[in-house]
C-alpha cells in the first residue's frame, strides 16, 4: 500500500473532525497521535497504523466513508513521475490562465488556449477562435468560437491543459458564462482528467444538458471527483455543427474544508 496516497486521501477528502472520528473507530486516541496540525496528525496516523498492522483497516474506513473512493484502487497506486513545472510540454500551461480572455498571444488567439485537435478525438481544425468585445466593452472581452457551414456530425473544441497531480483525489468545479447564436447542433463546456498514459479518467461535456440554437448569457457548472491517477486537467468549450459559441469568465474551484475554494 502506498502510504503517501493514503495520507493525501485523508488530507484532501476529510476534515479534522472526521480524522478524529476515524481514529476513534480504529480504537485509537487522537490525543495520542502526534502533530500540531491536521496534516501532521494524518501523517503520524498513517505511520502508526502501518506499525500496528491496521493500515488495511484504515483504507477500508476511507472507502466506506467516501463512496467515490470505491472507484479508486488505493492499494495499487504507484509513485508519479516528476514533472519540471518550467518545462511543461507545449501547448500546456503551468496553471489555469487567461480565464476571462483578456490576453492575446503572438498568433492572435487567446493566450494559454489552443485548438483541441490531437487532444480531443475527432475534433475538427476548421473551427475558429478569437477574442472579441463583450457587450460594447461593458464587460471586457470574451471568446468567440464558430464554424460556418459545418457538417452535421462535425464538431470543434478549444481548450486549456495543465498539470494536476496536486489535485488528484479532490472534487473539482468548473464554471463559466456561455452564450450561443444559431447553433445547428449543440454547444457547451467540458472537463477531462488524464493520467500519465491514459486519457479520459473522468469526462463531462454537458451533452446531457446542451445549449442549442440561440441563447443569452448564462452561468454553467460542471463538478467531478478526480481519481488519484490524475496527472493532467483539461477543460474548454465544444461546438457541434455550425453557429457561434461565446464564452467568458471561466473559474476552477476545489472542495476543501467543506467549501469550494477558487484556485
Amino acid at each position: 500500500m502506498d502510504k503517501v496516497v493514503i495520507r493525501d486521501t485523508l488530507n484532501n477528502l476529510f476534515s479534522s473532525e472526521e480524522i478524529g472520528s476515524i481514529t476513534f473507530e480504529l480504537g485509537l486516541d487522537i490525543e495520542n497521535i502526534a502533530g500540531d496540525t491536521k496534516e501532521g496528525k494524518v501523517t503520524n496516523l498513517v505511520v502508526h497504523c502501518e506499525r500496528i498492522g491496521q493500515l488495511g483497516e484504515l483504507v477500508n474506513l476511507i472507502k466506506r466513508k467516501r463512496p467515490l473512493a470505491d472507484l479508486i484502487n488505493i492499494n495499487s497506486q504507484k509513485s508519479l513521475p516528476y514533472l519540471d513545472m518550467e518545462k511543461i510540454p507545449s501547448p500546456g500551461v503551468s496553471r489555469p490562465t487567461n480565464l476571462s480572455f483578456e490576453a492575446i498571444d503572438s498568433n492572435g488567439t487567446p493566450a494559454g488556449w489552443f485548438n483541441s485537435v490531437g487532444f480531443v478525438d475527432y475534433a475538427s481544425s476548421a473551427y475558429h477562435a478569437q477574442i472579441v468585445v463583450r457587450d460594447n466593452f461593458e464587460k471586457g472581452y470574451c471568446l468567440f468560437f464558430n464554424r460556418n457551414g459545418a457538417q452535421k456530425d462535425e464538431f470543434g473544441s478549444f481548450m486549456q491543459r495543465f498539470p494536476a497531480t496536486n489535485l488528484a483525489g479532490t472534487a473539482i468545479r468548473l464554471e463559466s458564462e456561455l452564450k450561443t447564436e444559431k447553433v445547428s447542433g449543440w454547444a457547451g463546456m467540458w472537463l477531462r482528467a488524464d493520467g500519465w498514459q491514459e486519457f479520459n479518467l473522468v469526462f463531462e461535456n454537458m451533452s446531457a444538458r446542451p445549449l442549442r440554437g440561440t441563447t443569452n448569457w448564462a452561468k454553467y457548472r460542471i463538478e467531478v471527483q478526480l481519481p488519484f491517477e490524475t496527472a493532467w486537467l483539461n477543460f474548454g468549450v465544444v461546438l457541434s455543427g455550425s453557429g457561434t459559441l461565446f464564452a467568458d469568465n471561466f473559474k476552477l474551484s476545489l472542495w476543501k474544508n467543506h467549501q469550494w475554494q477558487e484556485f
